[in-house]
Parts: C-alpha cells; sequence; structure tokens
C-alpha cells in the first residue's frame, strides 16, 4: 500500500524515520496521493491539497515521480521471480500487488510460510514494506493482503470465508451495482 510514498522513500535513507507525503497535480493545484505511516499517523490523509499541508511543518514534501515507481515496481517484481518463475502484476492505483504461482516450489523453499517468510525478507532488504498472503485462492489472498498490516498470513484450505469475514466489503472489486446491492 501506499506504493508512491514507498517508492520515494526506498531510495532516499534519510527520509525513512520522517513523515513523508507525496505530492501530484502541477503546482499551485497538487494534493496529496500517498503517503509513510508516520506521516498518516500525524493526521495527513490522500486528497490533501498543498496549501492544507502547510499545517504540517514536519512531514517532507516530494513531487511523484512514477519513474521512481516503475523502478521500485522492477525491483519487486525481480524479487518476487527468485521465488517464482510465475509472477504476475496486479497493481492498482497506489498500490503494488504481485501475484506469485508458488506451487511446486516446496522442495526449494520448504512450506508456503517459509516462502513468504522469505519473500518478505527480500522485500524488506529493498527497503519496501509489505504483506504476503498466501492461499489456494488467489481473490482471497489478494483481498486479505490489501487489507493486513505488514506481515505473513497463510490461509488453510477451506478457512478462505473465515479470514475474510472481519475486512469490509471495500475489499471486494465490486461494479458500482454490486456496490449499491
Amino acid at each position: 500500500r501506499e506504493f508512491p510514498a514507498q517508492g520515494m522513500v526506498r531510495l532516499r535513507p534519510e527520509l525513512r524515520e520522517r513523515p513523508v507525503a507525496i505530492l501530484e497535480g502541477e503546482a499551485p493545484r497538487q494534493w496529496v496521493c500517498s503517503k509513510n505511516a508516520r506521516a498518516h499517523a500525524l493526521g495527513v490523509e490522500a486528497g490533501m491539497t498543498r496549501a492544507e499541508m502547510e499545517v504540517f511543518p514536519t512531514v517532507a514534501l516530494l513531487s511523484r515521480a512514477r519513474v521512481e515507481e516503475a523502478s521500485a515496481r522492477a525491483a519487486l517484481l525481480q524479487a518476487a521471480g527468485r521465488f517464482s518463475p510465475r509472477v504476475e502484476d496486479r497493481s492498482e492505483e497506489g498500490c503494488f500487488c504481485g501475484v506469485l504461482d508458488i506451487a511446486g516450489t516446496e522442495k526449494l523453499f520448504g512450506l508456503p510460510e517459509t516462502l513468504a517468510k522469505k519473500l518478505l525478507q527480500s522485500i524488506g532488504r529493498l527497503g519496501l514494506r509489505a504483506a504476503v498472503v498466501v492461499s489456494r485462492n488467489l481473490q482471497a489472498a489478494v483481498c486479505l493482503a490489501r487489507n493486513l498490516p505488514v506481515r505473513v498470513a497463510v490461509i488453510p484450505a477451506g478457512q478462505e470465508a473465515a479470514m475474510l469475514a472481519p475486512l469490509p466489503l471495500t475489499v471486494l472489486p465490486l461494479t458500482p451495482e454490486q456496490t449499491e446491492t
């Protein structure tokens, strides 16, 4: 989550301990499109304008750089490729989501939870934070990963409904008609 902020901060170690907000748009009509956890804890929200950000003098403001996001995305896909040759990028605006088919990798990496932990460590070495979910059900894994704090989770076969039940309906990729229903 908050991929634009993570992509910018990963190459700027001096900003890793500071609150950071990423601005999109042309001055003077810029708005926050992403922020790190430290900025969020201060009350920074997506959509705030540059003018509204003046009340947060400790927050570093950076302009969005899609080139740096592309670099971070490529690094993530390369890291994932070390664990499976079958990797798919399912990212959405502001959120990186990579899907790996790990069927048959147990002899190389051990149990799925072990592989997930190794993948999370590999992502951490890139200077990024993530959630890694293992499931036989692709949609269940994606929904849970988008709503987990940074960690690893394994959804046992047949337990998908129980694991997803506490999540809000907004995790589902619903059409407007489905949302209304």
